[in-house]
């Protein structure tokens, strides 16, 4: 998929997100190529920022790719403003759902670095999903 596909594929789980979460309002960041969260919340005058990350290659690498720098400048979530990050891991049945601390991201930091992306500009840490089952937010399969 180039670009744009997988634009609209995150796109698509951004709004699936709204299902799970509890929120007086939301808010959706302006469409810009690059955003500091996906959205953001309220819920009894507290807010919280969400990044949305949908993975078609999770389930069968058993890692998540979480991207930290792109053209040698921080990004991803070195960048991010979310307070959470929701990691969508799509599997052939559905997906499982997580719902991950930024904090407990960049500290888990550790896995094998590789490029990726578009141009293979972005630089990710593959770390193994099982650092992450206490965050599993619920697995959903299609009716």
């Amino acid at each position: 998929m180039g670009f744009t596909q997988d634009l609209l594929f995150g796109k698509k789980y951004e709004k699936e997100s709204e299902k799970f979460l509890v929120y007086d309002t939301i808010e959706y960041a302006p469409d810009k190529k690059f955003s500091k969260y996906d959205f953001v919340t309220t819920l009894n005058g507290v807010v919280t920022k969400y990044e949305v990350k949908s993975d078609r290659l999770a389930y069968s690498t058993g890692n998540l790719a979480i991207e930290f720098m792109c053209n040698g400048v921080d990004s991803g979530v070195n960048a991010t403003e979310a307070d959470y990050y929701l990691y969508y891991v799509i599997k052939p049945d559905g997906y499982d759902l997580y719902k991950i601390p930024v904090e407990v991201l960049k500290k888990n930091l550790n896995g094998r670095i590789v490029n990726g992306g578009d141009g293979w500009r972005s630089r990710m840490s593959l770390v193994n999903i099982v650092n992450f089952y206490d965050y599993k937010f619920m697995i959903i399969k299609p009716d």
